[in-house]
Parts: C-alpha cells; sequence; structure tokens
C-alpha cells in the first residue's frame, strides 16, 4: 500500500471534483505509475450493497464496479473490490465512545470548533456515535517525544519518518514520551479564545506498515 499516494481535486465550476489514485510498482520510475481517476462523490444509483465489516463494526457500502475492482487488483496482485460508503456510517468502537465521555463538544464559535463539532458529534445526542471507514476515531494523535523515542532506537542517524504513523495531529510540548497513552482528553485552544475538547477514546497499536520502505514497498526502515 505504500505504493499508492493520493491527490485530491475539489470541485470547481467545470467539475464534480475526484480523486486520483497513482500506483508505482516495485523498482518503477515515477514517469512509469499508473493513475486512476475516482469521482470524488460516486452516483450509486444502480451500485450493487454489499456488507463490510471493520472490527466486527459493520455497514452498507457499494461496489464501484469492476473498471475500479480490476485497477486495483491488477495493482496489488490479488482481487480486491473498491466499495464507497456513501451515506452510511458504522458503529463507533474503542474503551469509550466520545458521547459516553460525557463530553459536550465545542465552546465558542470558531470555525475549528465547528468542523470538529460536525465531525464528533454529527447526530443527535440520544443517538449512538458513528463513525466511517477508520478503525475506531476520526482523527490519530501522536507527539514528537514519542517520534523522537522510536529514532533513538534506529541504527545510526536513521530518523522515523512521522507520516508512516499516519497521524492528523502531531503534538509538542510533551516531555515524556508515550505520555499521549495514558490521556482521556485534548482541549484545543482557537486564536479567538474559543476552546475543543476532544475526547481520547482509544490507543491505537500500529502494525508493520511502519517498517515498510516507501520506495521499494518492501521492508526496510
Amino acid at each position: 500500500m505504500a505504493l499508492f499516494t493520493t491527490e485530491v481535486r475539489f470541485p470547481d465550476a467545470g467539475s464534480m471534483g475526484e480523486i486520483l489514485v497513482h500506483h508505482r510498482a516495485p523498482g518503477e520510475s515515477q514517469a512509469a505509475q499508473r493513475t486512476l481517476h475516482v469521482p470524488l462523490q460516486p452516483e450509486v444509483e444502480g451500485l450493487q450493497e454489499v456488507t463490510v465489516s471493520l472490527h466486527q463494526s459493520a455497514t452498507t457500502a457499494y461496489d464501484m464496479g469492476t473498471k475500479y475492482n480490476n485497477w486495483f487488483s491488477e495493482c496489488l496482485g490479488y482481487d480486491v473490490m473498491l466499495v464507497y460508503l456513501g451515506g452510511n456510517l458504522r458503529p463507533v468502537l474503542g474503551n469509550v465512545a466520545p458521547k459516553a465521555a460525557g463530553v459536550a463538544g465545542a465552546k465558542g464559535s470558531s470555525w475549528i470548533s465547528t468542523i470538529m463539532s460536525s465531525l464528533l458529534f454529527p447526530r443527535k445526542a440520544e443517538e449512538k456515535d458513528r463513525i466511517t471507514f477508520a478503525d475506531v476515531a476520526q482523527f490519530l494523535v501522536v507527539t514528537e517525544a514519542s517520534l523522537d523515542d522510536v529514532s533513538s532506537r534506529l541504527a545510526g542517524d536513521l530518523k522515523m519518518d512521522i507520516t508512516k504513523f499516519r497521524p492528523n495531529i502531531v503534538l509538542s510540548g510533551s516531555h515524556t514520551p508515550w505520555d499521549e497513552d495514558f490521556w482521556g482528553e485534548l482541549t484545543i485552544n482557537t486564536n479567538d479564545n474559543s476552546t475543543f475538547q476532544m475526547p481520547l477514546t482509544q490507543n491505537c497499536p500500529r502494525c508493520q506498515s511502519i517498517n515498510v520502505d516507501y520506495a521499494t514497498g518492501g521492508q526496510g526502515a
């Protein structure tokens, strides 16, 4: 999967928007990469519905069809299916769901508070928390202190590439590595003095993908 990269083209006057998926096979140059164009918001009418279960949290998705499935299958070397979530959502997993944590969400009217509220609390309070295809949460938080600790374990002057952990939020200022494993909540302060409380509902162990060499797709640093 390290040999796939994506590019988002947002809607404008002449386009409904699309996602460009690029694939470069091991040993190939950048010029030899293949590109697939995927609609940013596919039309689901006529698409076959399939059940997708992630960590025993199931939902309905749409099979994007032969064109897309064949492209990914050829790149990966085995049969796969590209599915689109559409308006469907999955039950939230994790040790503590956001609403169960008693978090009210945003305090204030900043743009970041509005965005975060819509992502974390998109439904009425009496309804259960729901999520997309992410494992257990919309955001992954790491600290620079923990990254430095990982780098210190590598041979020579090699530094760990933080993008391999796929974080959404990288925090500085924590002096002790792995402190974030024990945090229950983040408070985000904005420029207009409003705040937002983000519950941290689950620790997220990383798989062996962090050892993959992005250049070759093989195991390495």
